[in-house]
């Protein structure tokens, strides 16, 4: 009689816990295993299923690529080609491209082929405004020479005049200067030139630079302080005349000589990550530990011998992932980590200093948010092989994934971690992580972080999800139709898929949910009886039941239940199940099926203090 049993309630549902071999180390709370399901508040239930959003062949990596005044596009990686799929354009064909590293500056997507390991080798880093198809940043300098005399009357003042010009690119970068021509001024004319050269496809303009009047010339071209000529700029890429400039040297106030020390092709990396408004492109195959940054808003601009910071260069293991926060750049290596700060010096004059030699990340090991730069005010998260860590100005002493460390952790393919990607949601307040789980050698599952109650290693609620047809193999945040952030997952297989509020399958396939709860008995060593199994529940389908005892050793099936979506009641399946401790398992395995549970009663009396002596 359930009169003489106590229910046992179950009313907190917070996730997957397994630090050791043994399954009564799970707190009652807690759940043994687990598979698809996602906590809502108080409430646990089956995860919202995922549909076809866009047919596509096996794509390797997608990455959403947003533009002001546009729809999100997808830049997907296609056997060895970048292709922009809302266009339906290859943006970028490199051989030997099995991941892209890809930031974005002003409407434009800067991306990078490598390897998984670092930049391609012989590869470079390229630029996307949106229309036609990626070329490679920064540019070549002009070869042609040009024609310069003077012009209609003016006031360029007297003496000797250094002209020379630059390209300009569609990106806006300027490229180092071509060959300069002198002139010897009489203070009351203009210059105007003929024969300006023309620039290679993706130039937009040509600009002027001059030198202020020399009276004193020792013939070295570069030896004095050039500067932009305001208003001197070709608009075009055709014409080859441009008459009657003028100006006062008083006029010349925006230096151009940084443009002469510049990389006019940045080497291909592994990461590509903004610091402040500069950014920082890192990893590069010739030098592994190298992080090259960018001049101040102009993204393609890099000093050429002092533009970059190196990160022990003794080392093998290279750079793979950084991001800025609090005014400083963090700069990860698999096991280790490093900040910067800008000195407002050249980049090489800023001193990497080591913050920790067994915490770091691999390649997109550094939790990146939702259309964000990858940090939050006050702390970022990196996904290290010895667990993801909080950082707040040092790294928490406990990986947030301590508690998982058996169940899930232990089994990651570290030889494949580089494969693996860590992304917030942060509306949602979720962070996903794409694992590759056993022997697997490509991604097979994605661990679900739910922090809605705080982001602390007590607080946080553990899932993991995998796919029946499909396997993912990359992850992405977006908006859907009605501006909600929405989860998008690449197929090995092919197409992109999104997940939908109240879908009950993936794609067409059956969405399979099993949670084993925790051990639950009033006393140890006492032998329960476990007369039911009370449920505050509702949904749709067959609810499977079944109690197992420790170890597994002992176990017994229940009648399942037949769920609804309002049921005005709660349901209750008999038992008769005699153990030291009982774990509820709950399974739904049909189509169209799901649940969402409130609470468990487990009814229980003790029969017996201990098991008899043998």
């Amino acid at each position: 009689m359930l009169q003489d049993h106590t229910p046992i309630p179950i009313e907190q549902f917070n996730g997957l816990y397994g630090i050791d071999s043994y399954e009564d180390s799970v707190p009652p709370t807690y759940f043994i295993n687990e598979l698809n399901t996602i906590t809502y508040g108080s409430e646990l239930r089956t995860r919202d299923g995922f549909g076809l959003s866009l047919e596509t062949l096996p794509i390797t990596k997608f990455a959403i690529y947003r533009r002001q005044g546009e729809s999100a596009r997808k830049l997907a990686l296609i056997g060895t080609n970048i292709v922009d799929l809302t266009t339906g354009i290859t943006i970028l064909a490199v051989a030997g491209m099995t991941d892209f590293a890809i930031g974005f500056f002003n409407n434009r997507a800067f991306i990078s082929p490598h390897n998984g390991i670092a930049g391609l080798p012989g590869s470079f880093v390229y630029v996307y405004n949106g229309t036609g198809v990626a070329r490679k940043a920064a540019g070549n300098k002009p070869v042609a020479g040009f024609t310069v005399a003077w012009g209609a009357t003016g006031v360029i003042e007297t003496g000797i005049h250094i002209f020379s010009w630059v390209f300009e690119t569609d990106s806006g970068f300027v490229t180092a200067p071509g060959p300069a021509q002198i002139i010897d001024m009489d203070g009351v004319h203009k210059v105007s030139f003929v024969n300006v050269p023309v620039g290679p496809t993706g130039t937009a303009a040509r600009r002027l630079i001059a030198s202020r009047a020399i009276q004193d010339y020792n013939g070295d071209e570069e030896g004095y302080e050039m500067f932009f000529v305001s208003g001197a700029r070709i608009a075009n890429n055709v014409s080859t005349i441009y008459a009657d400039v003028d100006f006062y040297d008083v006029d010349l106030q925006f230096s151009a000589d940084y443009t002469y020390d510049q990389l006019e092709e940045i080497p291909a990396v592994v990461f590509i990550s903004p610091y402040g408004n500069k950014m920082g492109y890192g990893g590069p195959d010739v030098d592994k530990n190298l992080v090259y940054i960018s001049k101040s808003m102009e993204p393609e601009s890099i000093h050429s011998s002092a533009g970059f910071a190196s990160f022990d260069p003794f080392e093998t293991e290279g750079v793979k992932d950084a991001t800025e926060f609090r005014d400083n750049y963090y700069v990860t290596k698999r096991n280790k980590t490093y900040v910067i700060r800008d000195n407002t010096f050249e980049p090489s004059t800023w001193k990497p200093i080591t913050l920790d030699s067994s915490i770091g990340s691999d390649v997109n090991g550094i939790a990146k948010f939702w259309d964000t730069t990858g940090s939050k005010v006050d702390w970022f998260v990196v996904n290290s092989p010895g667990g993801i860590y909080k950082f707040t100005g040092v790294y928490d002493e406990l990986a947030i994934t301590r508690n998982i460390r058996k169940i899930i952790w232990d089994r990651i393919n570290k030889e494949f971690y580089n494969k693996n990607q860590i992304i917030f949601d942060q509306e949602r307040m979720l962070l996903y992580v794409l694992l590759c789980l056993d022997a697997s050698e490509e991604p097979s599952h994605i661990l679900v972080c739910n922090y809605e109650n705080g982001f602390q290693l007590d607080r946080i609620k553990w899932h993991l999800w995998e796919f029946e047809d499909f396997t993912p193999n990359c992850i992405g945040i977006d908006r859907n139709t009605n501006k909600k952030t929405v989860l998008k997952v690449a197929a090995n297989t092919g197409n992109i898929y999104a997940q939908e509020e109240n879908r009950r399958y993936d794609d067409e396939s059956i969405i399979t949910n099993t949670v084993k709860f925790a051990l639950i008995g009033e006393e140890p060593n006492a032998i329960h009886h476990y007369g039911a199994v009370g449920f505050r529940i509702m949904g749709s389908g067959v609810l499977n039941l079944r109690l197992e005892g420790q170890d597994g050793v002992d176990n017994q099936d229940l009648p399942s239940l037949n769920l609804t979506c309002f049921p005005g009641k709660e349901f209750i399946a008999l038992a008769h199940f005699q153990s030291e401790k009982a774990s509820i398992v709950i399974r739904m395995d049909t189509p169209g099926a799901y649940f969402k549970l409130k609470r468990i009663n487990l009814y229980t009396n003790i029969i017996f203090n201990s098991r008899p002596l043998v």
